[in-house]
């Protein structure tokens, strides 16, 4: 069950989304216009941030954001009360420049880091659709991967995966728990975010390769590093990720094979 401290971090994390939910409030309860869209938004809001994720470049969040900002714009110039609609312009200019200007620096950065990401993605889908078909991965950013790879799939993230969410709700998202699920699912080749994921690595899996991820990247995921179970399956996939490796994208992130 979602908890107050729950939903207040998760808010926290967009000070810009908490202006936006106190004005749609205000206008649910005596906007001039679009009340039941203020409600419906209002109350959408609350419960993403009940059950859901803020965060990570406002990817999860940006759909409240914009019907947030798209409500705004439609019920300011119908605002009568006094003082509200002197400080009308005041208003919309800390609404829509001054608050939400961390989320500029996301547009400027978006075309470098959407080409680290696309890169990435791509290249960790290739090797694990070509090398481990028919076997299950266990990854954190699941796309790319689902699309290309023929598998079963234990997703870290816990988006694609009920065990690793029981996990998560149970207070037993750690490594130990991990372990034994990629036993249970016979998990054949690892691929996490790191730092962001190295604690959820299964024991008995060792560090087979590192690609480093461009500068530009989110600093929670500085590389993507593989792994597999000890002895010979680390050894092939070393033997594999050496041969994929020579016809990755040029600029990729340098590659560090072990074994």
């Amino acid at each position: 069950m979602p908890t107050w401290s729950a939903i207040s971090a998760n808010l926290g994390l967009d000070p810009f989304l908490i202006v936006l939910l106190g004005f749609g409030i205000v206008m649910a309860v005596r906007g001039p216009v679009l009340r039941p869209l203020w409600a419906a938004w209002v109350i959408g809001t609350l419960l993403h941030a009940s059950y859901g994720q803020f965060g990570w470049n406002d990817r999860y969040q940006a759909y409240l954001v914009i019907v947030g900002i798209w409500l705004t714009l439609r019920t300011l110039p119908r605002i009568q009360w006094a003082p509200v609609r002197e400080h009308l312009v005041l208003a919309l200019v800390l609404l829509v420049v001054v608050l939400p200007v961390g989320k500029f620096d996301y547009m400027v950065n978006a075309p470098s880091e959407a080409l680290v990401q696309t890169q990435v993605q791509q290249q960790m889908a290739g090797f694990l659709a070509r090398y481990y078909d028919g076997r299950t991965v266990m990854v954190n950013d699941i796309g790319r991967v689902t699309w290309e790879h023929r598998g079963g799939l234990l997703d870290a993230w816990a988006l694609a995966s009920v065990s690793v969410l029981r996990l998560q709700y149970d207070g037993e998202y750690n490594s130990a728990h991990t372990t034994v699920l990629a036993r249970e699912d016979h998990v054949a080749a690892v691929a996490l975010y790191s730092p962001t994921f190295n604690f959820l690595v299964p024991q008995g899996y060792v560090k087979v390769a590192v690609w480093k991820i461009g500068e530009d990247a989110n600093s929670a995921a500085t590389a993507v590093i593989f792994y597999a179970p000890a002895g010979a399956p680390a050894q092939a996939m070393a033997s594999d990720m050496r041969a994929f490796a020579s016809g990755m994208f040029p600029g990729s992130g340098a590659v560090t094979i072990y074994g």
